[in-house]
């Protein structure tokens, strides 16, 4: 679905009202295989959500190692500490999921996984 998604032109990088993008929702529930998806699509590993936290520090936090390792990798291979920062897209939450471009449906699945729903 996610990749579905992402093929389809949904936003790698969109955000949540907290700023929490998709990678950082992967890497706080653990999906190491979506993990590794985002990042092929280049997903920003250096953006911050509304506490100042990265992707990175979702994984350790949550224990999570195994996503920690993908971001690292990543950064390694391309050479520079992080990702280039990209621009944030948010999701205000308003709209009803029938109207949802693919962006928002990315956001809105990897949140429902974070919060276990």
């Amino acid at each position: 679905m996610v990749e579905m998604l992402l093929s389809e032109g949904a936003e790698v990088n969109a955000a949540d009202a907290n700023h929490n993008t998709p990678l950082m929702l992967a890497c706080h529930v653990g999906t190491a295989t979506v993990v590794s998806l985002l990042l092929d699509y280049r997903a920003d590993t250096t953006m911050k959500d509304d506490k100042g936290w990265m992707a990175d520090d979702a994984a350790v936090i949550a224990g999570h190692h195994k996503c920690s390792q993908l971001i690292a990798e990543h950064n390694a291979h391309l050479k520079t500490p992080a990702a280039t920062v990209s621009k944030q897209t948010t999701y205000s939450g308003d709209m009803p999921p029938s109207s949802l471009k693919p962006t928002a449906y990315l956001g809105l699945m990897l949140g429902e996984m974070a919060d276990g729903s």
